[in-house]
């Protein structure tokens, strides 16, 4: 091969540099097999092992609690303990899929896993979401598509007359007894069109109104809609609340908030349904809903009541880990100037069980197969 430089200097054969030359002429290219050595490295993979902590209630009985300093030790030493994370503590998002990382969510990144409240793809909305056209007569699953010209990145759901739209997620989440949550979205409504607003426990069916194999969250509401349908609970499940744009022009409402309690401890998922005001004959629009998110009710200035973060474990407590022996955890408390609080947490003699999956998110339901009281439905 013949090298020559910007300056037309021809360069030596087997010329060792550390410039980038960028012009180079009669050259003849070959590629060359190292031999199989440990010598060689061509990939690795490195393994990481992390514990999950969750906290549920977290009331402090006064001030906030901003940070949390987790340390741990090993149970059979007596030494000190070795910081392994100080996290900040957020709200705990509800619509993520703990299978996957956050990779395209950026602007908003409230949460290391997947979000799928937000409808970055196409496949977001078909892999998480089921859209349904329902009449008075019953329901009947249709494939959804995504809008950016109107509302950017947000579901349509068409309505007319004779029609509503449903928009639920596909898998349920598990909500907590005696707990307040917030559902947020962004709402831009068509003339004439109106959306309601549910939490769901049941299976969105005319003809299947009869008991579910887990525990309800959320008991139906009464059906307002007689004239409609003839039950007397509601098809859509928990009313929380409606939007209406009575108006002859198109409405952006920004991010619209509901906030709701459990009625139990147990399964559900939020529900959208489009609908035409007062069912106005001939009348069609949409409703375009974007970055949806449900998380515990959080107030400024209080902690929230439920917390989960993931720390890695460093190699040691993994070996341990393998081995069956114990770890002691301590955690630390902090508020937002950095003062620690008086009081600090032990978990003494904790055994981890190593598992070689990543387990959903505490707030959703398995995917594949729903477990309850042991046994696999």
């Amino acid at each position: 091969m013949t090298v020559t430089t910007i300056n037309s200097n021809t360069l030596a054969e087997n010329y060792l540099s550390q410039f980038t030359y960028k012009q180079a002429t009669t050259f003849t290219g070959s590629i060359t097999y190292v031999p199989r050595s440990t010598n060689y490295i061509t990939s690795s993979t490195v393994s990481q092992s992390y514990v999950e902590l969750t906290f549920s209630d977290l009331n402090p009985i006064g001030g906030q609690v901003y940070r949390i300093r987790t340390s741990a030790k090993l149970g059979t030493l007596t030494g000190d303990y070795k910081i392994l994370n100080d996290q900040r503590i957020l709200p705990v998002e509800y619509l993520t899929d703990a299978e996957y990382p956050n990779t395209e969510n950026y602007t908003n990144h409230e949460s290391d896993y997947r979000m799928i409240g937000y409808f970055t793809t196409q496949s977001i909305l078909d892999t998480y979401w089921t859209i349904y056209r329902e009449n008075p007569y019953g329901f009947d699953a249709v494939t959804g598509s995504l809008n950016s010209d109107i509302a950017i990145q947000s579901v349509i759901l068409p309505a007319a007359f004779t029609q509503s739209s449903i928009l639920t997620t596909t898998y349920n989440q598990s909500y907590n007894s005696n707990q307040t949550y917030t559902l947020s979205f962004y709402l831009t409504l068509d003339p004439y069109t109106e959306a309601e607003v549910y939490m769901n426990s049941d299976i969105l069916s005319t003809y299947i109104i009869g008991s579910v194999p887990y525990p309800r969250a959320f008991y139906k509401s009464r059906n307002t809609e007689k004239t409609r349908y003839k039950q007397d609970q509601s098809r859509f499940g928990k009313y929380l609340g409606k939007v209406v744009n009575n108006r002859s022009t198109r409405k952006y409402y920004g991010r619209v908030m509901f906030d709701f309690e459990t009625d139990r401890e147990g399964l559900g998922s939020p529900v959208f349904r489009t609908k035409i005001v007062n069912y106005k004959t001939g009348t069609t629009g949409s409703a375009y809903v974007s970055d949806i998110s449900i998380k515990p009710y959080a107030l400024n200035g209080f902690t929230p009541n439920i917390v989960q973060y993931a720390i890695p474990l460093p190699q040691e407590f993994v070996v341990a880990a393998s081995l069956s022996q114990s770890i002691d955890i301590k955690l630390d408390y902090f508020d937002y100037t950095g003062r620690q609080s008086e009081f600090s947490t032990y978990l003494d003699d904790i055994v981890l069980n190593l598992k070689a999956e990543i387990v959903s998110n505490t707030c959703q339901t398995d995917k594949l197969s729903l477990q309850y009281n042991n046994a696999y439905i």
